[in-house]
Parts: C-alpha cells; structure tokens; sequence
C-alpha cells in the first residue's frame, strides 16, 4: 500500500518540472499517529542533571512514538520515561499502564500563551505493560 501526502490526496502535489528546483513534498513519518487522549507521566533528566517528573496528555500517539506538550524544558536526545494510563475500554475495565522509554527527537518552542513546549519521542524497543493493582 502507498501512503499518500495529504497534499496529494488534495490533489495540491507540487510537480518537479524538467530542471526545476522546486522540491517535492515527501511524507516523513513511517506509521500512522492516531489522536487519543491518554494521560501519561513523564520523568526524566533535565540538560544540567535535575530530575523532573510531569503529567502530562498525549496528543498523537503511534508505534514508533509519541507528541505531547512538556513543561519541563528538556532537549533534543534527552532519554524519557513514560507511564501511559490505558482506556479501561481497550483493558476489560482493568488499570494498566503501558510502561514505554523514549528519546526525544523534536522540541517546539512553547507558544505565546503557554509556557509547555511540544516534544517528539521515538520509542525504544523496550515496554511492558503493568497491571494497576486495586487498592483497599
């Protein structure tokens, strides 16, 4: 199956020209990123060593990673962790947690009215899922 840009689904595509410079629009991702919203906890190191701890929610999540806003001023290559609250829907009605690591590969300057940056993970290979046990 060929992924499609949403420019070329729109039929807006720029076409290259014979010895035109005009690049063509590629689609960089690799796998779909679906909006869901999760809540999740990240902790990591900040540049100076100073270790943070935030909630935060997910806005788009994928198989190979994940974007949400940050408070936490962090840079690119910073090692996450991140503690993902599954929906009950897709867990029987269970808590669980799916306990994922990542490097973040993207930072976004915070907007004028806020003062969370956007950030990038890619997930690493390792991640389990923790079942939350009830409490008494």
């Amino acid at each position: 199956m060929i992924k499609k840009s949403t420019a070329e689904i729109a039929g807006k595509a720029k076409k290259r020209s014979a010895g035109s410079s005009v690049p063509l629009k590629i689609p960089r991702r690799k796998e779909w990123r679906f909006t869901l919203p999760l809540t999740a906890v990240v902790a990591g190191q900040l540049p100076r060593g100073k270790k943070f701890r935030e909630e935060v929610k997910i806005r788009n999540i994928s198989s190979t990673g994940a974007y949400f806003s940050l408070e936490a001023n962090i840079i690119v290559g910073s090692r996450l962790n991140l503690n993902i609250t599954l929906p009950a829907q897709v867990t029987e009605g269970k808590k669980v947690h799916l306990k994922i690591e990542g490097v973040t590969v993207r930072v976004e300057k915070p907007r004028k009215t806020s003062k969370k940056q956007g950030v990038a993970v890619r997930f690493t290979k390792d991640y389990c899922f923790v079942r939350v046990p009830k409490r008494a």
